[in-house]
């Protein structure tokens, strides 16, 4: 059972072949399981009564961030598929003009096929899954939800069965970074999944209070991600978007190429939480908000250009592999772009 390849996607649902500006909307903040590393989680006392986005409120952004240049809206939360009235965004998306609608999902409801089929329906081309272990037991254990990782699994596969593409991302903390080659093997073996997100922890939120047993360093991450994109590169799978979130080129050098979020933003995206709005500034809004950088960084060719690393992460690991770049390194062998 394989999904649909990126290219079939985008001549499916004539999604455009180039990046274009995103809408993203946090519905709410409640949650069908409880990660770990979850930086928003219901658990804490900064989330437990937050309100969800109002209906009417979610069609106003949707028609305001079209307005301003968004094709691609992503529904997530919390987790969006438990949101009341998620078919009706969906629907509205759809008759607005979004090209691609994407959830991003932990997967439990996808699992039920009558609610897959229901939100195809209305509109949903795209969906990203979240999966964090390729031992179900060190999945279910790391989403503090037992069958988690087997529900995940059938949401994947009833989302493939309604021609709904399919990601997958993987947040990377000391649970699993050994694992992510076997892990990304794995859903291209048994899904064809060609898309994914590699995200480095953010040590903030439930993680942070979980850091002791989630910290893992970039050095010890990097070759396992490499390893990663050698298994995608051999296959000839290449990425048409960014695969590493979280990570600034002076931990991969060669790389830059293939890590989002790194820049400093000039054209940004619109993010709508229930509380409030960002746009066209949702990446800047993060790296004013969690990110800094140290005086050795001043020395860096990318200084003026990066938005550098995690405070959060340097309170934990310091700031030593963190050094300047002089010259630009040769690319990792894997590009950026499918060759049509």
């Amino acid at each position: 059972m394989n999904s649909l390849s990126t290219i079939e996607a985008i001549k499916k649902y004539e999604w455009p072949y180039h990046r274009t500006k995103v809408c993203e909307i946090t519905l709410h903040y409640k949650c069908n399981i409880k990660c770990v590393f979850c930086y928003s989680s219901p658990e804490l006392d900064e989330w437990k009564n937050k309100n969800p986005m109002l209906i009417s409120n979610v069609f106003k952004d949707l028609i305001s961030s079209y307005q301003n240049g968004s094709k691609i809206v992503q529904f997530i939360g919390g987790e969006p598929t438990i949101y009341p009235e998620l078919d009706k965004a969906i629907l509205f998306a759809k008759k607005k003009g979004y090209k691609v609608i994407q959830i991003v999902t932990n997967g439990q409801k996808m699992a039920d096929p009558v609610f897959a089929e229901r939100i195809k329906k209305a509109g949903l081309n795209s969906a990203s899954f979240s999966i964090h272990h390729i031992i179900p037991q060190k999945h279910d254990e790391t989403v503090r939800t037992p069958g988690a990782f087997k529900k995940t699994i059938k949401g994947i596969e009833n989302a493939i069965k309604n021609e709904i593409y399919v990601t997958a991302n993987i947040a990377i903390t000391a649970l699993n970074y050994k694992h992510i080659p076997d892990m990304v093997k794995f859903l291209y073996d048994n899904y064809g999944i060609e898309t994914y997100s590699l995200i480095a922890a953010h040590f903030i939120g439930i993680a942070d209070k979980n850091s002791h047993k989630l910290k893992v360093s970039y050095s010890d991450i990097v070759p396992y991600v490499l390893k990663t994109l050698s298994f995608l590169e051999s296959k000839n799978i290449l990425p048409v978007s960014p695969i590493l979130s979280n990570f600034v080129p002076c931990v991969a050098p060669g790389c830059e190429h293939i890590i989002s979020d790194w820049q400093i933003p000039f054209n940004d995206d619109d993010l709508y939480l229930p509380e409030k709005s960002y746009k066209n500034s949702m990446y800047l809004h993060i790296t004013n908000t969690l990110r800094m950088k140290t005086d050795k960084c001043k020395k860096c060719i990318y200084f003026n250009l990066c938005a550098g690393f995690e405070k959060s992460y340097y309170k934990i690991f310091g700031g030593k592999e963190f050094e300047p770049i002089k010259t630009i390194s040769k690319p990792v062998a894997i590009s950026p772009f499918y060759k049509h």
